[in-house]
């Protein structure tokens, strides 16, 4: 990650060289994807406010040429949302991720997967500021728009996994834990399936498992998987990563679990099941409207400025 920035930060200098005002023009999508990598390895790092000045500079490049890029433009307002929510400028972040979700409802349609990734967003910000019921609902549309385009299979795909995962942190507020249990423990299968089991996101999984089971006073389970999640932090992340630091909080608060619980109170393994069926459910119902308009011959999607289909991928200097 270190060589990525040190790449990056020298395209940046070569690009501002006072000499090089051309070479900003002509190549201002190099230009942006410089600062927006910059910005994708700082978040990785854990320095927030310094990846959310990476990414407010190469906004504000694309922004110069906003109908060539609007799908960049929405990617970075995702990432700027994301930002905000970690350094807890809520209003900010929801402000980005609205005008994401406006700007990726015109590109790719009301129902697309496309619009999975602001609304989780926007859901973990309505979070931050104690709006369960908000939160909640977007969610559920975020995990309802990543059924449609993924299968519903276990182990689950990640995509899914992060909506899952979400949403559980509305269970956890209102003391579900058992839920909460339930889908990390599907999250752990699929982010280590897909990625590994020393990998960030699976880390990150594993703590929250291994929160819940502290939670549960489930004493074995948490310490275990503390500290299988301590071992996938450090080797990804570092020592010094905030989320290392964390996990070293939970396992302290693991030890001094008096009067442990036994397993065999866990609920049941069903929830996720019947949370992936109604969203099966939801889709169907989706669907059938989208036929009945079609029939009645409404348009459903128009983009009137013509400006679909501009722009492509930013390509990555690293």
């Amino acid at each position: 990650l270190r060589e990525c920035l040190t790449s990056n930060n020298k395209a940046i200098e070569l690009f501002e060289e006072d000499g090089n005002k051309g070479l900003r023009r002509q190549q201002h999508q190099r230009y942006a994807a410089a600062y927006l990598n910059n910005a994708f390895v700082m978040k990785q790092l854990g320095a927030y406010q310094e990846a959310k000045e990476a990414a407010d500079k190469g906004l504000a490049i694309l922004m110069k040429k906003y109908t060539m890029h609007k799908r960049e433009i929405a990617e970075t307002l995702d990432l700027l949302g994301e930002l905000c929510q970690n350094l807890e400028l809520t209003e900010e972040g929801k402000g980005h991720v609205s005008r994401s979700i406006e700007l990726k409802t015109a590109l790719y349609g009301a129902n697309a997967i496309q619009l999975a990734v602001p609304m989780n967003i926007r859901g973990a910000l309505q979070l931050q500021q104690g709006h369960l019921d908000k939160a909640r609902s977007d969610f559920l549309r975020a995990l309802t728009y990543t059924v449609k385009y993924h299968s519903a299979g276990k182990p689950v795909h990640p995509q899914i996994a992060v909506c899952l995962s979400n949403l559980a942190g509305v269970l956890k507020k209102e003391d579900k834990l058992d839920e909460c249990r339930q889908i990390y423990t599907e999250v752990v299968d699929s982010m280590s399936q897909e990625f590994g089991r020393t990998s960030p996101v699976t880390a990150q999984a594993l703590c929250d498992l291994g929160a819940t089971y502290v939670g549960l006073k489930h004493k074995k389970l948490a310490q275990s998987t503390l500290t299988e999640a301590l071992h996938a932090s450090t080797v990804s992340r570092g020592i010094e990563h905030p989320l290392t630091q964390r996990i070293v909080e939970w396992l302290q608060d693991a030890a001094k679990i008096e009067n442990p619980e036994d397993v065999d109170g866990f609920c049941g393994d069903d929830f996720v099941d019947n949370l992936l069926k109604d969203c099966v459910h939801k889709i169907a119902e989706q669907d059938k409207k989208s036929e009945d308009a079609a029939v009645r011959g409404d348009i459903i999607f128009l983009d009137q400025r013509g400006h679909v289909g501009h722009g492509s991928p930013l390509k990555p200097l690293i």
